[in-house]
């Protein structure tokens, strides 16, 4: 007798997730770290970032994790983006928060609190832009956002007037 193959299937699956969100972030993750031939590997892989043994099975890493809590949940190294993929450092994050907690973000901390300096401009109301721009050009984060923005003026009285009213 020749069988219609559904025995072959049904033996095959292990978890009958493979077509799942979250199995795809899962398998991203590995293939990240893993796979020299991957297009994350160079920040991920080359830079020693590992997935925990346990995390190796995607079973365990499920039991972990559980499902997405929402549609463009992704993976995030959190609390420390350059540690390892492991319980405790990954959270489902939003895209906003994947953006603040990336390796490109400034981060600052002040009377001991740390967060990235677009939150910090955010909480004292100063422009990101001139915060920014004051980091590119080498100041400090910590003085980008607490020395007073000068304002310049061709004429030298008003600048004089400008700067000494504005203090942060």
């Amino acid at each position: 007798t020749s069988s219609c193959g559904c025995i072959r299937r049904e033996r095959s699956t292990t978890h009958g997730m493979s077509q799942t969100p979250i199995y795809r972030r899962w398998h991203g993750m590995i293939q990240r770290c893993t796979d020299r031939n991957h297009p994350g590997w160079a920040n991920y892989g080359k830079r020693h970032v590992q997935v925990c043994k346990r995390w190796i099975t995607f079973e365990n890493f499920y039991e972990d994790m559980g499902d997405p809590p929402f549609k463009n949940a992704s993976l995030d190294r959190f609390p420390d983006p350059r540690g390892n993929y492991a319980p405790g450092n990954v959270r489902w994050a939003s895209p906003g928060q994947q953006i603040r907690n990336s390796s490109r973000v400034i981060r600052v901390t002040l009377n001991g609190k740390t967060q990235c300096l677009k939150d910090w401009c955010q909480e004292l109301g100063i422009s990101y832009k001139a915060a920014a721009m004051r980091v590119w050009r080498g100041m400090l984060p910590e003085d980008a956002l607490t020395l007073p923005i000068r304002v310049v003026s061709r004429r030298p009285q008003v600048t004089q007037l400008l700067s000494s009213s504005r203090t942060l």
